[in-house]
């Protein structure tokens, strides 16, 4: 006998194993969380939440905005109910505290034009952010992004939850449009890593490394020593390293191999190449300035361990016809 129809539906969240019950009403969808693993329960469950919210009366029109720092209290209680990442949370906590809460006392003055004028302060440093009380330093775009994401996340919620009508549409931040789609030149890498810091073996290494692999940052930092062989001139990738989960040897540049042994003399040759706190650039660092200046690459939004990785490939493919060759590099087979 076939199953009656309904207004819902379930839907199991794999982080946490609970039940989420979806529906739309009055023009409007709904994700609830059941707080139930077993069918049987959430199916009981969701139907007490659909008779809920389907039958209480339309909520009246709001004559002021709702404050958003309740509205972050509650989102964030309610993420963690769901079984979302506690460390997002936090994350997204610590962007509420430091940069939406001094700019927004509601939700409702969230909008297109005002998160518009959000990504133009943090690129440019400017705005009422207090984290720590020191004045606000430039954002990279790879940080608003994860700022505004987070963000988003919160307004829906708001939506579900009726405290705001609708999420604000804004176009996520990509950098310059001058800089979108444009591959670096080995000159323009030779430039940028010959104005690194002189006495900075590891800097010197590590983008020398990068440039070389064409690895993601996430492989990157996992090396060892061990999986270093620089007598045949490469690095033994292993399989739990990549998000491809595939083991293999990937060769290193003349330069890389040099930087590397002489980071291996000063460091001993011991775990990570990298150490437990691999470097990350800053766009404010002096050092980091004058390597992008020096590179002709000022004011585009450069960010190496993304950029290194695509114009690496892009050099390898457009030097050869073995298509394979630079998927194997690529990591894509």
């Amino acid at each position: 006998m076939a199953r009656p129809a309904r207004a819902w539906k379930l839907h199991k969240k794999a982080r946490s194993g609970l039940y989420h019950v979806r529906f739309t009403h009055a023009g409007r969808r709904y994700e609830r969380s059941t707080g139930c693993s077993r069918l049987g329960d959430a199916e009981t469950k969701a139907r007490e939440i659909f008779t809920e919210v389907t039958s209480a009366p339309p909520a009246e029109p709001r004559t002021e905005g709702h404050p958003l720092d309740e509205a972050v209290a509650r989102w964030a209680v309610q993420r963690k109910s769901d079984g979302k990442s506690e460390d997002w949370i936090a994350t997204c906590l610590v962007y509420a505290r430091a940069h939406w809460l001094p700019r927004w006392s509601t939700i409702q003055e969230i909008t297109t034009s005002a998160i518009n004028a959000y990504k133009r302060q943090r690129r440019e440093g400017a705005g009422p952010d207090t984290q720590q009380g020191r004045r606000p330093r430039k954002a990279s775009a790879p940080t608003i992004r994860k700022e505004l994401s987070g963000l988003r996340q919160l307004l829906v919620w708001c939506v579900e939850e009726e405290l705001l009508e609708d999420v604000p549409h804004w176009v996520s931040p990509r950098g310059s449009s001058d800089y979108k789609g444009k591959a670096l030149t080995r000159a323009e890498v030779e430039a940028f890593i010959a104005a690194l810091p002189a006495g900075d073996t590891y800097k010197r290494a590590y983008y020398r490394v990068m440039w070389a692999t064409s690895l993601r940052r996430t492989a990157l930092v996992q090396l060892l020593w061990a999986d270093a062989d620089l007598a045949a001139g490469g690095l033994n990738l292993r399989n739990s390293a990549d998000k491809t989960e595939k083991a293999r040897f990937v060769p290193l540049t003349p330069d890389a191999v040099t930087a590397l042994q002489q980071l291996r003399r000063e460091q001993g040759g011991d775990g990570l190449i990298w150490g437990s706190k691999p470097t990350r650039y800053q766009s404010s660092d002096t050092w980091f300035q004058r390597a992008i200046e020096a590179a002709g690459l000022e004011g585009q939004g450069v960010t190496p361990s993304r950029v290194f990785r695509t114009s690496r490939i892009t050099e390898l493919a457009e030097n050869t016809t073995n298509v394979a060759a630079v998927q194997y590099m690529a990591g894509h087979t």
